[in-house]
């Protein structure tokens, strides 16, 4: 099968995206399909860096679009003109490609479903739309559109277009899969696919054996971490409260591994308040990941109330996956929730709750035995339920789906067209033969 991705973001990127299509698409390789990815030249956080404009690696054939704007993410408009940019490139190369037998869109840029749809229309391709996310949706709780106005009306005709003629929409969560049918998908179109963690490369890794803790210090402090992006669907403020009432409690360290719109408001918070106890650091390179996450040892994951079937705080499969507990700061409507309740790896506190994020902290630091528990049962079960081919077992169905309904809407329509044909008079027949 000839797969064609299309993403703002892929490797070298080290945005979640571009970790979690990086994987799905060598190991398609690896399946046997032809696969091609289409994405930006410029890393998704901005700066001048430019990646190479065609390469192909581990058998991915990767084109990308080029962005003559470099600099940094921050501001409404620069992202709309990358995304914009974006678009526009991909739009024209996308063209000059080879005709898949199934396009996938992911959803950076927002509303990137369009340009499936294009490609779907005009190179007969099947199409699966793999919501990461739902647009405007998240835009509306984010404060970046308003609900009832033209341009949020606009984003939602768009967005139905594309979604009610994919052939499967693929979505994170039986959550999102409720959210996404108020665009007039049908349930049956629809595909879990949730997104995952390499259990070959991320494992645990010991706090004795954990360079990373030593590096940093960290040998012997009970260390709360979050690590990805500090976006606008986090709740900063519940942390941050949480954090200052523990700031005399020296055992305790919060080590933030992160960039995204909110991280520099985050830092500049924590410092105006005299937060000693905070570490921040960038992102850690891949092969680093079991060893930077494994020093923590809970890991704090945030999803604001509203956004239930929006948005998945997906970095609890790289938390399961080296054995560690988290505590979820937010609504129970996400997958990370469902974790909590029925597999006992977590704990679940109210946006807002700071008594019960700190009491949650305090009960797994004071209990070792119960802390050890949590952390064999997370490795546990990310093997038998969240390892990287558990989901994309799920994506491959997904995909030949697809594609099996398209030949099946082709098959349809041309049995149809001659039953008409042979049913007409021989008068008539010849007229139409003639072109008339």
């Amino acid at each position: 099968m000839k797969i064609l991705f299309l993403n703002q973001c892929y490797w070298p990127d080290h945005v979640a995206t571009s970790q979690i299509l990086t994987d799905l698409a060598q190991e398609l390789v690896c399946r046997g399909h032809q696969v091609a990815v289409l994405c930006s030249r410029r890393p998704y956080s901005g700066g001048n860096e430019s990646f190479a404009r065609r390469e192909s690696r581990n058998g991915v054939t990767i084109r990308r679009v080029v962005n003559p704007y470099g600099g940094g993410r921050d501001g409404k408009l620069r992202r709309l003109r990358d995304f914009l940019w974006f678009f526009a490139g991909a739009a024209v190369v996308s063209m000059a490609l080879p005709m898949p037998d199934v396009v996938v869109t992911l959803t950076s840029p927002p509303l990137i479903g369009v340009l499936g749809r294009m490609i779907q229309l005009l190179k007969r391709s099947a199409h699966v739309n793999w919501c990461m996310d739902v647009f405007p949706d998240n835009g509306v709780e984010f404060g970046v559109i308003r609900k009832g106005t033209w341009p949020y009306k606009v984003c939602v005709a768009a967005a139905s277009f594309y979604l009610k003629r994919a052939e499967v929409v693929a979505v994170l969560s039986i959550h999102m899969a409720g959210r996404i049918r108020r665009y007039g998908v049908r349930s049956t179109q629809t595909h879990i696919v949730p997104v995952w963690s390499d259990g070959r490369k991320l494992k645990p890794v010991d706090h004795r054996n954990n360079w990373f803790r030593k590096t940093h210090s960290l040998q012997d402090k009970f260390v709360l971490m979050f690590s990805g992006n500090l976006t606008y669907g986090g709740d900063i403020d519940t942390l941050i409260e949480a954090l200052t009432e523990l700031r005399h409690d020296e055992r305790i360290a919060f080590v933030l591994i992160s960039q995204g719109p909110r991280f520099e408001e985050f830092r500049d918070r924590c410092r105006s308040l005299g937060l000693c106890n905070v570490l921040f650091l960038p992102y850690q390179k891949r092969d680093s990941l079991s060893y930077s996450l494994s020093a923590a040892d809970v890991h704090l994951v945030t999803n604001k109330k509203g956004l239930e079937g929006v948005r998945e705080p997906c970095k609890v499969y790289g938390v399961l996956a080296v054995g560690r507990p988290f505590i979820l700061v937010g609504g129970p409507g996400c997958v990370a929730a469902d974790m909590a309740r029925e597999h006992g790896v977590g704990i679940v506190v109210d946006e807002g709750d700071v008594k019960g994020l700190v009491a949650s902290i305090r009960l797994l630091k004071e209990s070792p035995d119960r802390w050890r528990w949590m952390c064999s049962q997370s490795r546990r079960v990310f093997e038998q339920h969240y390892d990287v081919l558990h989901a994309i077992d799920s994506f491959e169905d997904a995909a030949f789906t697809a594609v099996a309904r398209r030949k099946r809407r082709k098959e349809v329509a041309r049995p149809q067209s001659s039953v008409l044909q042979e049913q007409l008079p021989q008068k008539e027949r010849v007229t139409n033969t003639s072109g008339g």
